[in-house]
């Protein structure tokens, strides 16, 4: 869907066009930049001499607009995917290398003693944006004979995560930014092979659970908690993959 951009930012030295709102840009959406101040066209996406490479939400010129002002009046037209879009995003983290046993309520995470909650980049289509998660997969890296039963809780903001193997104990604050708590009913055996050699993927039913990222963010976050004892693989990895549909 054709968009006019109308928050920017404009480096005229540095020839930069940071997308205000956005996390990340693609240069093959954008169409379109017209300096209306000066009546010059900036970038245009078939036009070799008038283009640029993108980082992040920020698109480098490709034209040198050093004589031009951080305060001239852009118009900027790109090309943004209509609400509505399907998208599927994930994010994955590696449990510590060791076997020590879960109870059930533990926490799965990445550290004993120094965790960083696991995030998921791009849920929402701009920063602030919002969205339904349609349903979850859970991708276990290991195959063991008693597996672990796994529970997700989806936040809107970073909490602070307990260490691996100790009970979660999320405060009421962080609770009151809880979006969604997955269950998975479906459970498959993908390569059979016995303990890290396997894997198995976890898959849940229909979720329809809204949500809004926070404002300066396209980001939800999760916990990995197992609601039976199990006995891991050192360096365990698990994948969460969200369908979701972006307004």
């Amino acid at each position: 869907m054709k968009t006019r951009i109308g928050s920017y930012t404009f480096n005229q030295f540095n020839r930069t066009i940071a997308f205000d709102g956005y996390a990340t840009i693609h240069l093959d959406q954008i169409l379109l930049i017209t300096n209306l101040t000066r009546n010059l066209v900036l970038f245009q996406f078939n036009d070799p001499a008038l283009g640029g490479t993108v980082a992040g939400n920020t698109l480098t010129l490709t034209r040198d607009t050093s004589a031009m002002a951080n305060t001239d009046q852009l118009q900027i037209f790109y090309d943004d995917p209509a609400p509505g879009t399907n998208v599927m995003v994930s994010g994955s983290f590696t449990r510590p290398n060791d076997t020590s046993a879960y109870a059930a309520g533990d926490h799965v995470i990445n550290s004993t003693s120094n965790p960083t909650a696991n995030a998921i980049a791009g849920c929402a289509r701009i920063n602030g944006g919002s969205g339904t998660i349609m349903n979850a997969i859970l991708i276990d890296s290991a195959n063991m004979a008693t597996p672990i039963m796994p529970e997700v809780w989806i936040f809107d903001t970073p909490w602070t995560p307990d260490n691996d193997n100790a009970a979660i104990t999320p405060a009421d604050a962080e609770c009151a930014t809880v979006v969604a708590i997955i269950q998975f009913n479906t459970m498959a055996v993908g390569d059979a092979t016995s303990g890290a050699g396997g894997n198995r993927v976890f898959v849940s039913d229909p979720i329809a659970k809204g949500f809004v990222c926070g404002a300066a963010s396209t980001s939800l976050f999760w916990m990995l908690v197992t609601r039976s004892a199990f006995t891991p693989v050192a360096q365990e990895v698990f994948t969460l993959r969200l369908n979701i549909v972006q307004d």
